[in-house]
């Protein structure tokens, strides 16, 4: 027989931690000393202990040291992300799951998107909102969220995850249809600022400021080259508090831009705000002098009558 001894080396010891199942011990010892490591390599332990978390079904911390063990390697992260997809713990991974260094593929973000549609639209909303389009693969999310609109349609929260995905999609139009249907004004009103629905939304005057009075004349003031005032009085017509509304903030900011309804602002400024009448008959050239005279004298105005 021969006999060799010889000292122990710091791969034997990681060697005997692994073998007694220490493997968070022997990562931490491995991540202390990484140039003593010959046969042994930090990311295979690394991922020895990913595994017996998981079996022990501590799937927050396996999933919080993720970045830690897999770094900037996508295959690495291809493969657990997967791990924890089939064992249904996709919502421990999603906060430390990499969205660029590496960037994944879109399967692999797909695959997480697509679950939380089955399962809990409100996080896929918020996740949609916040992971840039280019990760995943919007027209099959699209597809997957109209199933399932068939089954639910009046739900809300899975109408606006539809609506966001149309937007990011580019078919702005549908997305609109879609806010007006949910009665969200910001969506609503910002979705036509910010991509010029104007031409979609023009003979939805009415519509728009029955649903948010506010917002929409002020847009429609700010957009008399993209609504014509004479277009948006004609939807208007039938409810004179709005078309006074609406006539009262354009004078505000341009006293020319409805002059060809001066005539027609004497007498809604005689009905809902006489207090406006006097500076409106001093700033305006544009009605006639004589009925606006008629009007005060039947009203008794005697200082707009002056």
């Amino acid at each position: 027989d021969m006999v060799v001894a010889r000292p122990r080396d710091f791969d034997d010891h990681i060697s005997w931690l692994l073998d007694r199942r220490l493997f968070g011990q022997a990562m931490e010892e491995a991540e202390l000393n990484p140039g003593q490591l010959r046969r042994h390599k930090l990311q295979d332990i690394g991922e020895k202990y990913l595994g017996q978390l998981t079996e022990a079904r501590e799937f927050e911390k396996a999933a919080s040291l993720c970045p830690r063990i897999l770094n900037d390697k996508a295959v690495l992260w291809h493969k657990w992300v997967s791990v924890f997809n089939k064992i249904g713990q996709q919502r421990a991974i999603l906060p430390y799951i990499p969205l660029r260094n590496p960037q994944l593929n879109a399967e692999t973000y797909s695959s997480l998107l697509l679950h939380f549609l089955d399962q809990e639209a409100t996080e896929l909303l918020r996740l949609i909102g916040e992971w840039p389009s280019s990760l995943y693969d919007i027209k099959a999310l699209i597809k997957a969220a109209n199933a399932r609109l068939q089954d639910r349609p009046n739900d809300e929260v899975l109408l606006q995850v539809l609506a966001q995905l149309l937007v990011s999609n580019g078919d702005y139009q549908q997305a609109l249809e879609m806010y007006l249907k949910l009665r969200l004004p910001e969506q609503v009103f910002g979705l036509i600022s910010s991509y010029d629905l104007f031409s979609a939304v023009k003979d939805k005057v009415m519509e728009l400021v029955l649903f948010d009075e506010p917002r929409a004349l002020k847009m429609l003031v700010a957009s008399t080259d993209k609504i014509a005032v004479a277009h948006v009085v004609a939807q208007l017509t039938g409810q004179r508090r709005l078309v006074y509304a609406y006539l009262d903030s354009l004078f505000d900011k341009d006293p020319r831009a409805g002059a060809n309804f001066h005539e027609m602002q004497v007498e809604l400024y005689a009905d809902f705000d006489q207090s406006k009448l006097l500076a409106f008959l001093r700033q305006s050239n544009n009605y006639r002098l004589e009925s606006a005279l008629t009007l005060c004298e039947a009203r008794k105005l005697y200082p707009e009558m002056v």
